[in-house]
């Protein structure tokens, strides 16, 4: 094992749902906070998670961060990276090292695919001031910067908004070569038929509206981030963290 790598893996986990707690640790479906549409895909949020901490374990330079904010309000003020997180906690890593722990951070900003990438990439240093001063951390930069160069960005979600991230978003960070960047897809079971209802479903909702509107400021998008608890508010604080972090 290398003492010091040149640079970091940011590993982000999409998150897609509140889970609640309770006694079979997400596997009942009840626990879960999610749209109607979303029935039978808990056990596909679970795997993202999973794969995330297998990239943890087989890469020392990486970094994991639950992106997803409290989309679920007024039903609650829990936020879905706070709930994958307490999810993992409760099934103890879901049997993966527990040296992975001081690695394990949450977004709890972001309301939609741009924001669970270009968020997770602004609180980075965030996440740096807290390594730096883990000592269960040695082998991540223990620099000066808390900026260190990220050399590859890999996103979990599901695989049909693959193009989503790999066409669109992707791209529109212009200071990332596009080799930069690596998609894992995992979808839920489907049939072909339901597959290719959720693939134009995708198109029509996903895809088109963030390639008419790349950075989701127009009223379709934005409006959709208003609803799921992006405020002005939320994007002060998050401001002041990331001000608060350059002042020490």
């Amino acid at each position: 094992m290398s003492s010091e790598p040149t640079a970091l893996h940011l590993v982000i986990v999409c998150c897609h749902a509140i889970w609640k707690g309770g006694p079979t640790n997400g596997q009942d479906e009840d626990e879960w906070l999610i749209e109607k549409f979303q029935s039978g895909e808990t056990p596909t949020f679970i795997q993202h998670i999973i794969a995330g901490l297998r990239i943890l374990e087989e890469d020392e330079r990486a970094i994991l961060v639950f992106s997803g904010g409290p989309t679920k309000q007024p039903h609650t003020e829990l936020s879905e990276a706070e709930s994958y997180l307490a999810l993992v906690y409760a099934n103890n890593i879901f049997n993966f090292p527990q040296a992975l722990r001081p690695r394990l951070f949450t977004d709890t900003y972001a309301t939609d695919s741009l924001q669970n990438v270009s968020l997770p990439l602004r609180q980075l240093p965030l996440c740096i001031r807290a390594l730096q001063a883990d000592p269960l951390s040695p082998h991540l930069p223990q620099t000066s910067t808390l900026s260190p160069n990220v050399e590859l960005v890999t996103v979990i979600s599901h695989n049909f908004k693959r193009a989503r991230f790999t066409d669109l978003h992707f791209p529109a960070f212009k200071d990332r070569s596009l080799d930069s960047w690596r998609f894992v897809g995992i979808d839920p079971p489907m049939s072909d038929e339901k597959r290719a209802e959720v693939e134009r479903l995708e198109y029509e909702n996903g895809y088109s509206p963030w390639k008419e509107d790349p950075e989701g400021i127009g009223e379709v998008l934005a409006g959709k981030r208003r609803r799921r608890g992006w405020t002005e508010e939320r994007e002060r604080l998050l401001e002041e963290s990331l001000q608060e972090m350059g002042s020490l």
